[in-house]
């Protein structure tokens, strides 16, 4: 992984997975409150008389969890019945939420009971190496509106030197002392402006830490930092950006994670480079740096 500035001041990363972002150097960051994001709709949430995830039938449910045990509202926990993991299951709400509640995942409460929810599940299960994820809109695949997240396993899983080895590529790249740094936090998790989305940001421990599911901190973190995406690109319609989170846990403890939001549209350029098998071809456009992205969500105050 290295970093290119081009004489006409294009910045091309490279990222794990073998895949470009290049940021053009004319290209610049609307104003806060001038993003114009018209093609992004709203969350329209399933009426809970129709919805399947508000009522799924009592043998698809593994285990139900009180409010007295999660501290906010009563949850669920599911059986993922198509996906193709050899361990998978899901998180769920008993109610459906408004726009606001699953935009924020229910806001640092509901935050603090999945987390919660996760912790207790796969020291259960004996499962302490998963990915846990979620999609919030549409445009990030949130289909499904009912508030819900995933804990699975998958069949091939990247070990924890794969992930420090991702994690030392990223300092590399974007680090305090790469040539084109893009920190946004530097605390237990550091948080690096990085990847091939607009606005994606990449999440690790610092070395030589251990941030587990069970440390205050993780879930505070979280609730921090989806209310500073939703503060710092909120769209001239009113709505925070739809997005992509995904943490992998190793030994019951955040090893790495990212989260991405959608602040626009791929074209063709981006999809046919997956195919490319010349490296150098594998380029993802950016509508700005990544440096001005660390940059407006580390000036973002909520």
């Amino acid at each position: 992984m290295n970093v290119e500035i081009t004489p006409e001041g294009n910045i091309i990363q490279s990222w794990p997975g073998g895949f470009k972002s290049v940021a053009g150097a004319k290209k610049k960051m609307p104003e806060a409150g001038k993003f114009n994001r018209r093609w992004q709709p709203a969350l329209d949430i399933h009426n809970a008389s129709t919805c399947r995830f508000a009522k799924l039938p009592d043998e698809e449910i593994l285990r139900r969890f009180n409010v007295e045990e999660t501290g906010y509202q009563s949850w669920r926990l599911a059986k993922s019945l198509f996906a193709p993991e050899p361990y998978h299951k899901l998180i769920l709400t008993d109610q459906c939420w408004d726009e606001e509640q699953t935009r924020s995942m229910g806001g640092r409460e509901g935050i603090d009971a999945a987390v919660h929810i996760v912790r207790k599940t796969i020291i259960e299960d004996k499962e302490p190496d998963v990915q846990i994820s979620t999609q919030r809109g549409d445009l990030a695949a949130g289909n499904i509106r009912h508030d819900h997240l995933h804990i699975y396993r998958k069949r091939t899983m990247r070990n924890s030197d794969e992930l420090r080895g991702w994690r030392a590529g990223i300092q590399e790249v974007a680090g305090p002392s790469s040539p084109s740094p893009s920190v946004v936090w530097d605390e237990e998790l550091i948080t690096v402006a990085g990847g091939v989305r607009t606005g994606q940001v990449f999440i690790f421990p610092r070395a030589n830490s251990v941030v587990s599911l069970g440390n205050p901190y993780f879930p505070a973190y979280l609730h921090r930092l989806i209310q500073t995406f939703a503060t710092a690109f909120r769209s001239t319609q009113g709505m925070a950006p739809d997005y992509m989170l995904e943490f992998y846990i190793r030994h019951h403890a955040v090893m790495f994670g990212m989260l991405i939001p959608i602040l626009n549209n791929l074209g063709t350029l981006e999809w046919t480079s997956i195919y490319d098998g010349n490296p150098e071809g594998r380029e993802w456009n950016i509508l700005w740096s990544h440096q001005a992205t660390a940059e407006r969500l580390r000036e973002t105050v909520i």
